[in-house]
This record gives structure tokens, sequence and C-alpha cells, in this order.
């Protein structure tokens, strides 16, 4: 059984790698983040992933055509709100059945292929809440993404955190 133990830990030493370059100034980024709908989360998401490259794309599974009507609306005020930016994309992707990982995890993957050379980000917010039963009543379909790109090599994922911290003042409404 240690030589077996042994034998695993020489095997992952000479494999633990990532395809992340070493060099800083080797890295290219290209950063997904997918959304639900624009509000100030999404936004402090999508102004994180600016500072880090132009090549940004919020991705919105569409499950039906109210919500895909009113995230074009918003994302074109708030693309007027900060003024034209070409690098920065709305994908909106159909998905008749409803699933929201399927579509989304697809198109990680094709991106991923279509851009080798690149690093992939994907941002994903998360509410930390005050109580740790509050923790079962949010973050389900986040930690189910993580998950579920945990496996895919070359895929970082980032964790932008959201702290919520029980009785504040209403957010002022959003500037546009």
């Amino acid at each position: 059984m240690f030589l077996g133990i042994e034998h695993h830990y020489r095997v992952f030493e000479s494999e633990r790698t990532t395809d992340v370059p070493a060099q800083p100034q080797q890295i290219k980024h290209r950063v997904i983040i997918p959304i639900d709908r624009l509000d100030r989360v999404t936004i402090q998401s999508l102004s994180y992933a600016r500072s880090i490259t132009r090549h940004v794309t919020a991705v919105h599974i569409v499950v039906n055509e109210e919500s895909a009507l009113k995230i074009r609306q918003d994302w074109m005020k708030w693309q007027q709100y900060i003024g034209e930016d070409e690098e920065t994309h709305l994908l909106l992707i159909e998905s008749p059945y409803r699933s929201l990982f399927r579509p989304l995890l697809a198109y990680i993957d094709m991106m991923r292929k279509r851009h080798p050379d690149e690093t992939l980000s994907v941002i994903l917010p998360e509410f930390v809440v005050a109580h740790w039963w509050e923790y079962f009543l949010h973050n389900q379909t986040v930690l189910r993404l993580k998950a579920k790109l945990l496996f895919r090599p070359g895929i970082v994922v980032i964790n932008l955190p959201q702290h919520i911290r029980g009785k504040q003042p209403a957010l002022r409404p959003l500037p546009w």
C-alpha cells in the first residue's frame, strides 16, 4: 500500500502542470461571464473582467423570449452609458430544453478550441452570505458550474465574491 501511495505521489509530481504560461507577458486573456440579468453584480463582474482584458463575452442562456428581450435592452443602455466597447460582447444562446449548463459548456469548449493560445477565464460571481444556512439558498448554480469546469483543462475559474452582510440600506438604482 505504501509503495502504491509513493508511486502516486511520484506520478503526481511529474504531471502537475497547467496550461497557463509561466511568463506573465505570454498570457493572453479571454474572459467569459455567464449572466442571468444585467444588475449590479453583473456590472461589477464586467468591470473586473474589462480590467483584465478587452476580450470579454457575457453569455446569457435564453430560456424564454421575455428575458432575452430585457437583457438586450439593458445591455444597450449599459453600452450607451459606458460608451461603445467593441471588445465586450453579449452573446445570447438559445436553449430550447431550458438547460443552462449544456449550451454554456459547449460554448466554453468551442472558445477553448478556437483560441488555444489564450488563457480562457470564466468569472463566476458568488454570494458570501452572513449566515452558514443561507448558503443553501444561494450559489447552487455557481457551485454546479464550478464543479463542471474543474475537469476541463485549460480553463481558469475566477470567483468574484459578492458580500451580503444582512441588513443594508437599499442600493440606489442603476445609473441609466
